[in-house]
């Protein structure tokens, strides 16, 4: 049978319920974390309103545009950038220019990333209103909802949207960022409230600084729900016998 169509689809989504929740860096440490282990990784920056790279970077998705809609992409366009051990093509700097993305040319980014990496791991951001965002939802193997205790009220907002697209709560798993014991909604009640499970929590420690590194035993948590995120895709196993692992 041809590989292409036994490939499975290889694609993780991280989607925020709000600017600032950290979508972003918890799709690095999860890359960081999934590359670690001996996949090739690559990371996308899909938040067509927020490229996620502070520095002017050697290559980004607007650079790659052209490329892009010329469906001429090969595999040294996603390994210009490598950190952590995983390789990055931060989103969008052109702000201009963020409506003007079509789903298709979103679709074809997507499948061309796929050929080239063990596993693909999207920040799509937090604004709906985005052809990535859209595409993204759908097309995703596993959709992660970066959120927080006080966004108890933007979740259930966003979980009506992806209703109509035939995605429901159980479509879904949350990621509770900086969440503390003093938050008026803790994140228990949240994941009822949604009915989403919980993959896991990175706590905020009050009276620290929000960007602390994980402590040796979150990167151990992290590590464990990355694997379980993989073999739930079949990652594990497929990479093995298929070969794909580069």
């Amino acid at each position: 049978m041809d590989e292409e169509v036994d490939r499975p689809n290889n694609i993780i989504g991280f989607f925020g319920t709000g600017a600032g929740v950290g979508c972003t860096s918890i799709a690095k440490i999860m890359s960081k974390s999934i590359a670690a282990a001996g996949h090739k990784v690559i990371l996308l920056g899909l938040n067509l309103y927020e490229p996620g790279f502070d520095q002017k970077p050697q290559t980004s998705l607007d650079q790659l545009r052209p490329r892009i809609t010329s469906k001429i992409l090969q595999e040294s366009d996603f390994e210009l950038i490598k950190q952590n051990g995983y390789f990055y093509l931060p989103g969008n700097h052109d702000f201009l220019s963020a409506q003007d993305y079509q789903e298709e040319e979103i679709e074809y980014l997507l499948e061309q990333a796929s050929k080239y990496a063990d596993v693909v791991l999207c920040d799509f951001g937090s604004i709906p209103e985005s052809a990535a965002w859209y595409v993204g939802i759908q097309k995703s193997a596993i959709r992660l909802f970066i959120t927080h205790p006080k966004h108890n009220y933007r979740l259930p907002a966003l979980m009506e949207v992806a209703n109509q697209l035939d995605l429901y709560p159980h479509d879904f798993q949350l990621i509770i960022n900086r969440a503390t014991e003093s938050a008026i909604v803790n994140s228990k009640n949240l994941s009822q409230t949604v009915g989403s499970h919980i993959l896991f929590e990175l706590p905020q420690y009050e009276g620290f600084p929000e960007n602390l590194p994980l402590s040796k035993r979150e990167q151990q948590m992290v590590e464990e729900k990355a694997k379980m995120l993989l073999t739930a895709i079949d990652i594990v196993e497929v990479t093995q016998k298929k070969g794909w692992r580069r």
